[in-house]
């Protein structure tokens, strides 16, 4: 058997399917820090079942699921498949290859697969249990596991040897057959319970079944009770029905006769209003004409106005055009005057230009000739100005050259001078730092010594402060239990303080304002004290008489009790303290062993509620168990025994037992109870003061520890100590650097004497080169003067040539401009003849033009006002027949208002009458409505009874009287209410066995026999 393949999907790295194959031999998984070997390791394990989040180093299971990253959303699931080859038949299967798929939802769901099938981890758990693998076997192995091995402890390589051996699957049936023994165990526990429960439950049902009687008895009086109030309310509410219907009668028919005149009315104000609105119609007709005459009427006025506008602004049109055309006569008539003339002056013109043309080219070809010459003059002069730059250039360089030298030669002394004084400060330097380095080696120590103070203080500041800590752990340890110890007290403080009784009626006095007894609200069982252990049994023993109420005077239980009366809250117990009879001491206790004593006289109260404790336990024994009581009942039948848990063996036969609830005696002596809390909580409270101040002290002091402050003189000292050291350092540093430095100052010094001599040699010999250059210079100075005096003379010339040709130039340019002004002048007077003659042609059109249409609209504006005149006449002749129609329109609207009047009389008359219906059928249905709840009443609680024959037993008594009848049934019902719940089974079920057949041992007895067997045989297994 080997794993062949492992599939993984959605497992911590892998968010792809990964698939893993192992062929027969050894298989090794390589790879850096991270990526993803162990998680295969974790896959494997948890495929086999493993639980322990911890054991897949994660928090919780549903981390194993590949959460997402920055480019790739998380999946929803994570599935890993283990392939086993069964070749060994090893696994307890019939396949020879064995598939194992666990997968895990986001939401928790968790899936298991044999082979593609679902299954149970249980099942993967047996399948694999001593095959070698599994979560927790040796098939996985890590470095813990390996330590486990190589232990000295057997314990720790027990589980592998046992895995090994094969014995793991007989402990784990061994296992499973003792947890099924004990719950076998459990189970006859169980029924040894049930069997003393069912016993509690024969006392039970014979109480209930006495409550079902009592129910029964009370519920039959409340029914024939009832049933006369029922015969009652049917008699009254039948009569009733019969008198609203006969005066339901005459209203109706006094409404339906108004309900006619007001459809007359109706009718005759609708006909008033339909010929109203035909002669609103007309009048609103011929208003409409009248609106649209004047609106007619308007235009043609306004076309009119228009029409006369129209013709004056042709007429001045008319005028403007005649005057136009006269100007532009005359300015035809200037220009071609003045075009006669510029075209002589432009003739003149162009025989001036042609003479002054010729001018200019004769000057041009003397100035061309000077030119020439003073050219051949200018280049001669820039061979001398060569010749000159060459020697000037050279004398420069000899100079530059001598300079340099002298320079060279200043500075080499002026460095020699520098360098025998750095000299002679180096050697006080030098001089200095050693007597500095021997002063700082004295004051070594003293740095030392205030760098172990200060050591010496921090430590001691901070043990000092750890046992401050400590200390204040300590104290917060005690404040912890403290508070928790007074969380308790107050807890328990509450409860008791909340402990009240459940009674509705004790309930309300307790909360009531109304009643205040001087001696407060107390009850028996708050004022009666005892011992811890004894208190389960005196609260047993008191019963219900724990519950009353304690008061000094009759008048202050009276109080009570009218309280109780006037609120409805059922009834209360008082023990009057001026009430209570003197009563002796019931005697000395039995003596057998586990009698406490009588429960009157073991308890602390005043002597009044002594003698009450004695009327009302009478001969009743606190005893230690039940079986102490038992033997006292054997001897003393007339006394009672309560246990300390509580049990009650009473005179009566009575036995009351069972378990003790949380609230079980903590009535018992209530008040003191809570005094000695509340005493014990004050001291808590000063226990904490103290313990609080002492932390405070003790955090005060610690803080006073300035443990910063110290560690900064610490390292201030020792700052300061390398900070000296460091110095000390730099000196003997500078003092190499200085002694270096001396004698590299020495060889500078010797080769700049050397540098010198030589500078000084060059020198001489470049003073006696420059001498020979400077002569050359002179000669080649005095033949560029001469050749300078020629070049200025024959510019002279040039220059008076080229003035006389620009001046003839400009003279050309002058008269060639006269001749293109002439000439546009020429094209301008033109062009304005031309436009002044179309402008006149144009000028008479308007004028034929403007003189029709002043003919056409005269024509019009004579016709327009024939038009006017008989719409005007029209405009009159309606607002004339609008006048007259006013009269006949008032006639109506005060007709109107008349009819109106008297529909709104006959309308309120007939609202009133309504009303009244209204109110008369509303009282009839409430009395219908009663009479059907009656009705579906005696239905429902007496289906037997037909109100139409009413029986002999709902026959009135004659002394009758509703308001008593109806007390009695209210008091009938709060009986039935006060009985609370009631159990009618014991009443309804005759074929139940007899209480004797209810005993313990006959009931649970099919339960208890097949339980024997099985655990008879789990031991015999086992």
């Amino acid at each position: 058997m080997y794993l062949s393949s492992v599939d993984i999907i959605g497992f911590k790295s892998f968010a792809q399917k990964t698939s893993l194959s192992f062929e027969g031999g050894l298989s090794a998984i390589v790879g850096p820090n991270g990526c993803g070997k162990t998680n295969i390791v974790d896959a494997i394990r948890w495929a086999l079942g493993e639980q322990k989040t911890s054991v897949l180093r994660s928090d919780n299971m549903e981390n194993v699921i590949f959460n997402g990253t920055r480019t790739r959303r998380p999946v929803g699931l994570a599935e890993v498949s283990l392939t086993i080859q069964n070749n060994r038949a090893i696994l307890p299967t019939e396949y020879s290859e064995v598939t194992l798929t666990r997968r895990l939802y986001r939401n928790g769901d968790s899936q298991y697969f044999l082979n593609k099938t679902q299954c149970r981890l249980r099942d993967i758990i047996d399948l694999f249990m001593d095959t070698g693998m599994g979560a927790d076997a040796y098939s996985v192995i890590e470095l813990k596991m390996i330590e486990k091995i190589l232990s000295d402890r057997t314990d720790d390589r027990r589980h592998l040897f046992e895995e090994a051996a094969g014995v793991t699957k007989y402990k784990a049936r061994r296992k499973e057959t003792r947890r099924r023994i004990e719950s076998i165990k459990a189970d006859v526990e169980r029924v040894q319970d049930i069997m003393r429960e069912v016993q509690k439950t024969v006392y039970t049902l014979q109480r209930q079944a006495e409550k079902a009687k009592l129910h029964a008895e009370i519920t039959e009086e409340l029914r024939t009770t009832e049933a006369w109030i029922l015969h009652h309310d049917y008699v009254k509410i039948d009569a009733m029905l019969v008198a609203k219907k006969a005066e339901l009668i005459p209203l109706k028919e006094e409404k339906t006769k108004l309900e006619l005149q007001l459809a007359e009315a109706e009718q005759a104000r609708i006909a008033l209003e339909t010929e109203a609105e035909q002669f609103e119609a007309e009048m609103r007709e011929l208003q409409n004409q009248l609106n649209e005459s004047s609106k007619h009427l308007a235009a043609m006025s306004q076309h009119k106005a228009v029409t006369i506008e129209r013709i004056k602004a042709f007429n001045e049109a008319i005028q403007r055009a005649v005057e136009q055309a006269s100007e532009s006569d005359e300015i035809r008539n200037e220009s071609i005057t003045g075009l006669e003339k510029a075209k002589e002056r432009h003739a003149e013109l162009h025989a001036q230009c042609a003479t002054i043309e010729q001018e200019v080219e004769t000057h041009k070809q003397a100035r061309e000739t000077v030119r020439t010459k003073a050219q051949e003059l200018r280049n001669e002069a820039r061979q001398f100005d060569e010749t000159l730059s060459i020697l000037d250039k050279t004398i420069a360089e000899r100079r530059s050259a001598s300079d340099r030298a002298s320079e060279r030669i200043a500075g080499i002394e002026r460095r020699i001078a520098e360098t025998e004084g750095e000299i002679s400060g180096t050697k006080n330097s030098l001089q200095q730092i050693l007597t500095d380095i021997a002063t700082k080696e004295k004051d070594r120590e003293r740095f030392i010594q205030a760098l172990r103070d200060a050591e010496i203080s921090l430590q001691s500041a901070q043990e000092h402060s750890a046992e401050l800590q400590s200390r204040i752990g300590t104290l917060q340890d005690a404040i912890a239990d403290k508070q928790n110890q007074k969380g308790r007290l107050t807890a328990s403080l509450e409860f008791l303080s909340n402990l009240v009784e459940t009674n509705e009626s004790a309930v309300h006095l307790t909360n009531s304002t109304s009643w205040s007894p001087k001696s407060g609200k107390i009850t028996l069982a708050e004022i009666v004290n005892a011992d811890d252990n004894l208190s389960v049994a005196i609260d047993a023993a008191l019963g219900d008489a724990g519950a009353y109420f304690i008061v000094n005077t009759y008048e202050e239980a009276r109080s009570g009790c009218a309280e109780l009366e006037r609120s409805s809250k059922g009834k209360a117990s008082f023990l009057c303290k001026e009430f209570i009879p003197s009563c002796p001491s019931p005697g000395t206790a039995p003596s057998n062993g586990g009698v406490i004593g009588w429960a009157s006289e073991i308890v602390g109260v005043d002597d009044a509620i002594r003698n009450a404790l004695r009327l009302i336990l009478g001969r009743t024994l606190i005893v230690e168990t039940s079986d102490i009581a038992l033997a006292v009942r054997k001897k003393d039948a007339d006394c009672t025994c309560i246990t300390l848990r509580g049990e009650v063996y009473g005179s009566e036969g009575i036995i009351r037992g069972g378990s003790i609830s949380s609230s079980e005696g903590k009535r018992i002596g209530r008040l003191e109870q809570i005094a000695k809390q509340e005493k014990a909580l004050e001291q808590l409270t000063r226990e904490l003061t103290s313990l609080t101040s002492d932390i405070a002290a003790a955090k005060t002091a610690n803080e006073s520890i300035d443990i910063k402050q110290l560690t900064e003189l610490m390292r201030k000292a020792e700052f300061e100590k390398n900070a000296f050291e460091q110095g000390i350092a730099q000196l003997g540093y500078r003092k190499e650097a200085l002694e270096s430095a001396r004698s590299k100052q020495d060889e500078t010094l010797q080769s700049l004497l050397n540098e010198l001599n030589e500078f000084k040699g060059s020198n001489s010999t470049l003073t006696e080169a420059m001498d020979d250059v400077n002569v050359k210079r002179s000669e080649a100075d005095e033949s560029k003067k001469t050749i300078l005096e020629r070049i200025h003379e024959t510019e002279n010339a040039l220059i008076n040539a080229e003035n006389a040709f620009r001046q003839a130039e400009i003279t050309l340019v002058q008269k060639r401009g006269e001749e293109r002004s002439v000439m546009a002048e020429i094209r301008r007077l033109e062009e304005v003849i031309s436009q002044k003659a179309e402008h006149l042609d144009y000028l008479k059109a308007e004028q034929e033009r403007a003189g029709n249409e002043r003919t056409m609209l005269e024509s019009s504006m004579n016709a327009v006002a024939t038009d006017l005149t008989e719409e005007e006449e029209r405009v009159q002749s309606l607002q004339n027949a609008i006048n007259q129609r006013e009269d006949k329109a008032k006639d109506f609207k005060e007709r109107r208002q008349q009819v109106r009047g008297v529909e709104a009389d006959i309308r309120a008359a007939e609202h009133s009458i309504t009303e009244q219906v209204h109110a008369t059928e509303l009282s009839l249905q409430q009395a219908q409505i009663e009479f059907k709840r009656i009705l579906e009443k005696v239905e429902e609680q007496y289906p037997e009874v037909d109100l139409g024959n009413i029986p002999e037993s709902w026959a009135l008594p004659e002394d009758f009287d509703e308001l008593i009848e109806k007390e009695k049934a209210r008091k009938l019902s709060n009986r039935l209410h006060n009985l609370g719940n009631v159990n009618f089974a014991p009443l309804k079920s005759p074929q139940s066995p007899p209480a004797k057949d209810l005993s313990p041992s006959n009931y649970c007895l099919p339960v208890k026999k097949p339980l024997q067997p099985s655990h008879y045989s789990l031991r015999f297994t086992l």
